[in-house]
């Protein structure tokens, strides 16, 4: 099974669920919008543009196994998230894909959620 996609658009849309005072919160993170990364070979990690791409861009070259990308997307408050991301890779091919979210200022510790999904294409 692959780690990190070929061609791949991850949008994360983080609702945050507080006390009703606050209402319910989406954060959108580009796949595009990385801060760091860690390119060991194959295709160079980079943002392309991508048709049916929030933000117009997809990332590709996330082809080797250990490689990554790092993203800064503070969010207003502590509370529960719920993570939904959009990804795209070769029909057919299975992949995996781990967030790790640090707690910060909140303190705490990471927490990564692995995610496995089958590509579907670019179309």
């Amino acid at each position: 099974m692959k780690t990190g996609c070929i061609a791949l658009t991850c949008m994360a849309a983080i609702l945050i669920s507080v006390p009703t005072a606050i209402r319910a919160q989406t954060i959108t993170m580009e796949a595009e919008s990385y801060i760091d990364y860690n390119d060991i070979g194959g295709t160079l990690i980079q943002s392309v543009p991508g048709d049916g791409c929030s933000g117009g861009y997809m990332l590709i070259g996330l082809d080797v196994t250990d490689e990554w990308t790092e993203y800064s997307n503070p969010v207003p408050d502590a509370g529960i998230y719920r993570v939904v991301a959009k990804c795209r890779g070769d029909a057919g091919t299975p992949y995996n894909l781990q967030m790790t979210f640090t707690p910060q200022p909140f303190g705490g510790l990471p927490e990564t959620i692995t995610f496995s999904f089958t590509g579907y294409g670019y179309d």
